[in-house]
């Protein structure tokens, strides 16, 4: 009768010039492995589950988002600083013409027009964010030049003004 051990590890024993000798059988999942090589071997990790793939999942995708928050902060920064750059150079632009012409420009426009323009082509008159400089002119010598902003909208408070301290 086999006893309960036997059964639970099936090994074939034969004797062999008088020492007992076990062989282990072959397992069905691998038949060239044996039944404690395919033990060792199920512990052995295979891959990730699901779970620790959404694990390293959520943590590269927080730490995208606080990248990116930065990242994006300080491209609104460096644009904020370009369109105050793009402000001073039409404002010395505009004094400019006012000191050949003996009159300000009626609008930005104006400065790409004659046969020798102050500013080579109106995509010039274009603040970071694509939307065109805004010129307000009111009267003799006293004029404005802004941008409205990464939301191109005039009035709101990420308008981009000289000496605004607008820097994002």
């Amino acid at each position: 009768m086999m006893q309960l051990d036997e059964m639970k590890h099936p090994e074939k024993r034969f004797s062999h010039n008088g020492l007992t000798h076990v062989q282990e059988e072959e397992t069905m999942e691998h038949p060239n492995l044996t039944s404690t090589q395919s033990a060792a071997r199920a512990g052995t990790p295979r891959g990730m589950t699901l779970v620790e793939i959404m694990i390293v999942i959520t943590i590269m995708a927080s730490i995208m988002g606080v990248v990116g928050f930065y990242v994006f902060g300080t491209l609104t920064q460096a644009q904020t600083k370009n369109a105050k750059m793009g402000i001073n150079q039409l404002e010395q632009i505009v004094q400019t013409h006012y000191m050949l012409n003996n009159k300000m420009p009626s609008s930005l426009n104006e400065l790409t027009e004659g046969d020798n323009p102050l500013v080579e082509s109106e995509d010039k008159l274009d603040d970071p964010w694509g939307n065109k400089y805004i010129y307000e002119h009111s009267g003799g010598t006293n004029y404005t030049i802004y941008s409205a902003g990464p939301d191109g909208q005039q009035g709101t408070e990420d308008d981009v003004k000289p000496g605004s301290g607008n820097d994002g």
